[in-house]
């Protein structure tokens, strides 16, 4: 299967990305991956650990 450069375009690509240090912002990371190719967004999800007692 071959997939030309317009075609491949099209496609959208999401990497994510685990255990992130809580002190990791979003332009860290917009900045970091910046330097491989083109950053069209970034959203950090914290994780919330609950209590059990």
């Amino acid at each position: 299967m071959s997939i030309s450069m317009g075609e491949s375009e099209a496609f959208s690509r999401t990497l994510y990305v685990r255990n992130l240090d809580p002190s990791v912002t979003e332009e860290l990371i917009m900045v970091l991956f910046g330097q491989i190719g083109t950053v069209k967004g970034c959203k950090i999800i914290h994780e919330v650990k609950s209590v059990q007692t």
